[in-house]
C-alpha cells in the first residue's frame, strides 16, 4: 500500500508499485525454469546413486522444488494483485481530484457566505431582505460543502476497502514484505524525548510535511506525559495545527472500528457506533485519541465529553496559531497596500483576527471555577469546550462536573454569537453553583443567531421589520442541536434537559421535529414551539415531558403562535402545546413577597435573575424536584370594551401558588 490521508484518497506512490510489479515479473520469467531444474537433476540422479540417503536427499530436492514452484505462483498472485490495485486507484485519483476541487470551492463559498451574513448583522440597519437571503446562501453553501463531503467520505471508503482487500490477499498469497511494498521507514532517536519543550518544538519544526512528518509527530505526542503535552503545544502550537489534520489511513488502521462507525450517514446510528467503539477503548486509550487523533473527534457527537474537551483544547491551539500566523500576514499586506478602500478593509480584518486570537487564548488559559467530583468547586485553568467550530459558528461548553446525573443543554436566544457565550457561562455558572453536585450545563450556539430583533426595512423609509421572526436560522441549527443533544445523552447517561431562551426556544422545538430526544424539555420566555410545529406530534417524542415560562407583559408573546409553517415564524405558543406543563414566573424576588411580580420587557432575560421565582423554576426542572406552576390572571374590562386588566395572583403577597413534581 502507500501513504495516503483523507484529504486525499488517491494519493500514493504509485511508481513505486509499478517497479515492484516489474522486478516480480523478471523473477517469474526465472523461477519456473529453476524448479523444473532442481527435478530435472532429480530424475537424473535417480539412476545413479540409491540407498537411503539417496531418498532422503530426494525428498529434500523435490520438497525445494515445490517452495519454488509455490513462491512463483504467489508471487505471480501478489504481482496481479498489486497492479489491479494501482490501477484501482489511478482511476480513484482522477475522480478525486474532482472532488477535492469541489470541496474547496465549497469551503471557500461557504467562508464567503458566512462572511456576508456576518457584516450584515454587524450593520445597524441591515436590510432584512438581503439578510434573509444571506442566511439562505449560507444554509445552501453548508449543504453543498455537506455534499462534497460527502462524495470525498465515499472515496475514502473506497480507498480504505481498496487497502484491506489487499492487505488481505497479500497476507494470504505472497509472504510478509509484499505487504510493506512501497511504505518507508524512518529512525526515529529518542534522544528528543529528552530535549525538553523547547528541544522537543524545534524537532518538530523540522518535521517534513506530508504523512511521514504527521506520522512521526503523532509518535512523539504519544510517548509523553499530560504534563510534557501540554507544556510543548505551548511552546509549538504549530504542532496543533498539524495534529489536526485529518489521516485517515493512519487513523482507520489504529482505530478501524472508529473509523468505520464515522462512515454511518444516520446521525442517531452514527452514534450509537461511535459510542460503542469508545466504550472498547480504556481510559488511556481515549486520552491518546484525543491527542493525536484531535481533528476526527473533537466534535464527533457518540464521544465522552472528556475525550471532546482534550481533543478541543488542541482544536482551540491550532485556531491560536492559525490566527497568529494570519495576523502577521495581514500586517504584511498592510505594509504593502497603497489604496486606501482595501486598507480600510485589511484593518477592520486584522481587528477582528485579533479579537478572535484573544478569545482562543482566553479558553485555553483562563482560570475558571468549576466542580470536581465530590461537589466541591475548584479552579481550573482553560475552559471545558466540547464543540469548537468558529467558522461554521459553532461552540458549546460544558460548566461544572462531566459526570453529573444531570445535564442540561442551554440554548441561549437573539443576539447570542461567539463574541459573548461568555455570559452565557456565567449564566449557567449560576445554576451549576446552586444546583451541584448534581447539576452541569452546557453552553451551546449551533450556527448564526439573528441578531436583533428589528431590523430597519431599506426598502420603505420608517419601516422596521423583525429578524428574529425568521426562522431560518432554526431551521438550520436544529439538525446540529439534535445530533448534539442525542450525543450527550449517550455518553453521560444524565438525566438531559434542553433548554431554549427565546429565540433558541424555536431552535429546540424544531431540533425535536429533526430527532432529538431528551428527557425534559424547557421553553423559556420562547418565540415559539419550532417552525411549522403545530403539535406535539410533529415531534420525535410527543411524550417527552415539557415545561414553558412566559412572564406578563414580555414582548416575546408577539411572536408566539404566528407565523406562515416552516418560512416565517415559530410555530405554536409553547404554553399552549398539549401536556405542557406551564411555569409560574412569580416575583422579582422570591423570598420577598412584596417584590413585585416580574413583567414587562425586562422579564424577558430577568427570568435569569437568581432571586426570582422563575430562576428557581429553572433550576428544578434542570435538576428534578418541584416547580410552583402558572395560574391564570382575574380578567376584568375597564372603561373601554378593549381596555382589558389583569390582577396576578402572585401580586398577592399572601398568594401560595400550586406546585407538581417535575417527571
Amino acid at each position: 500500500m502507500t501513504t495516503w490521508d483523507r484529504d486525499d484518497p488517491g494519493a500514493g506512490d504509485l511508481d513505486t508499485l509499478d517497479e515492484i510489479v516489474d522486478r516480480a515479473a523478471r523473477h517469474l520469467s526465472s523461477l519456473p525454469g529453476t524448479a523444473g531444474e532442481i527435478t530435472a537433476l532429480v530424475q537424473d540422479t535417480r539412476t545413479r546413486w540409491t540407498g537411503a540417503a539417496a531418498e532422503s536427499w530426494e525428498r529434500s530436492m523435490l520438497d525445494r522444488a515445490a517452495q519454488v514452484d509455490a513462491a512463483a505462483d504467489g508471487l505471480r498472485r501478489g504481482a496481479e494483485t498489486v497492479n489491479a490495485y494501482a490501477g484501482a486507484v489511478r482511476d480513484l485519483r482522477v475522480r478525486a481530484r474532482t472532488a477535492g476541487e469541489d470541496f474547496d470551492q465549497s469551503r471557500h463559498d461557504l467562508a464567503r457566505t458566512n462572511l456576508t451574513l456576518t457584516t450584515l448583522q454587524r450593520q445597524p440597519d441591515p436590510d432584512p431582505w438581503e439578510l434573509r437571503l444571506a442566511v439562505r446562501a449560507v444554509q445552501n453553501a453548508d449543504q453543498l460543502l455537506l455534499d462534497h463531503q460527502a462524495a470525498l467520505d465515499r472515496l475514502v471508503t473506497e480507498r480504505q476497502q481498496l487497502d484491506d482487500d489487499l492487505v488481505a490477499a497479500l497476507s494470504a498469497e505472497v509472504p510478509p514484505v509484499w505487504s510493506q511494498a512501497g511504505g518507508a521507514g524512518r529512525a526515529v532517536s529518542t534522544d528528543v524525548l529528552a530535549q525538553g519543550p523547547a528541544g522537543m518544538a524545534r524537532w518538530v519544526l523540522d518535521l517534513p510535511d506530508g504523512p511521514t512528518g504527521d506520522a512521526l509527530a503523532r509518535w512523539l505526542v504519544s510517548m509523553l506525559t499530560p504534563e510534557e503535552f501540554d507544556a510543548l503545544l505551548t511552546a509549538c502550537p504549530q504542532l496543533a495545527v498539524r495534529l489536526m489534520g485529518d489521516d485517515a489511513g493512519a487513523f482507520g488502521a489504529q482505530y478501524p472500528e472508529l473509523a468505520a462507525a464515522l462512515k454511518v450517514s444516520d446521525p442517531q446510528r452514527r452514534i450509537d457506533a461511535v459510542l460503542a467503539a469508545c466504550q472498547h477503548l480504556g481510559a488511556d486509550e481515549l486520552a491518546l485519541l484525543a491527542r493525536m487523533y484531535p481533528g476526527m473527534v473533537h466534535n464527533l457527537d457518540g464521544v465522552p465529553l472528556t475525550t471532546r474537551i482534550a481533543a478541543n483544547r488542541v482544536a482551540i491551539t491550532a485556531a491560536l496559531a492559525e490566527a497568529d500566523a494570519q495576523i502577521t500576514r495581514t500586517l504584511a499586506e498592510i505594509e504593502r497596500e497603497d489604496d486606501a478602500g482595501r486598507l480600510l478593509a485589511l484593518r477592520v480584518e486584522l481587528a477582528q483576527l485579533r479579537r478572535d486570537r484573544d478569545w482562543y487564548d482566553q479558553l485555553l488559559t483562563e482560570q475558571i471555577k468549576t466542580i470536581d467530583a465530590d461537589g466541591a468547586e475548584v479552579p481550573r485553568v482553560g475552559h471545558q469546550v466540547v464543540l469548537f467550530d468558529p467558522a461554521a459558528g459553532r461552540f458549546g461548553e460544558l460548566v461544572g462536573y462531566a459526570g453529573a446525573p444531570n445535564v442540561a443543554v442551554l440554548v441561549g436566544g437573539t443576539g447570542t454569537n461567539l463574541g459573548n457565550m461568555d455570559g452565557q457561562f456565567e449564566r449557567a455558572w449560576e445554576f451549576v453553583d446552586e444546583g451541584s453536585p448534581d447539576l452541569a450545563v452546557i453552553t451551546y450556539l449551533g450556527g448564526p443567531m439573528p441578531q436583533s430583533v428589528l431590523v430597519r426595512d431599506q426598502s420603505v423609509p420608517d419601516q422596521r421589520s423583525f429578524e428574529a421572526f425568521d426562522s431560518a436560522y432554526a431551521l438550520s441549527i436544529a439538525p446540529h442541536l439534535a445530533s448534539f443533544a442525542n450525543g450527550v445523552k449517550a455518553v453521560t447517561g444524565a438525566t438531559i434537559t434542553v433548554a431554549g431562551h427565546s429565540y433558541g426556544g424555536s431552535v429546540v422545538g424544531r431540533a425535536e421535529v429533526a430527532g432529538m430526544v431528551v428527557d425534559r424539555v424547557l421553553h423559556i420566555e420562547s418565540a415559539g414551539a419550532g417552525p411549522g410545529v403545530g403539535t406535539t406530534q410533529d415531534y420525535a417524542a410527543p411524550d417527552t415531558p415539557r415545561y414553558s415560562m412566559t412572564a406578563p407583559g414580555d414582548p416575546i408573546t408577539l411572536a408566539q403562535g404566528t407565523g406562515i409553517g416552516t418560512v416565517l415564524g415559530h410555530g405554536l405558543d409553547p404554553d399552549e402545546l398539549p401536556g405542557v406543563t406551564q411555569l409560574e414566573t412569580g416575583r422579582v424576588d422570591r423570598n420577598d413577597p412584596y417584590s413585585g411580580v416580574l413583567s414587562g420587557p425586562a422579564s424577558h432575560s430577568g427570568v435569569f435573575e437568581s432571586r426570582s421565582d422563575a430562576w428557581a423554576n429553572i433550576l428544578a426542572v434542570m435538576i428534578g424536584g418541584e416547580v410552583t406552576v402558572w395560574t391564570d390572571p382575574t380578567v376584568f374590562i375597564g372603561s373601554g370594551v378593549t381596555d382589558e386588566h389583569y390582577t396576578y395572583p402572585m401580586q398577592d403577597p399572601g398568594f401560595v401558588p400550586p406546585t407538581e413534581a417535575v417527571r
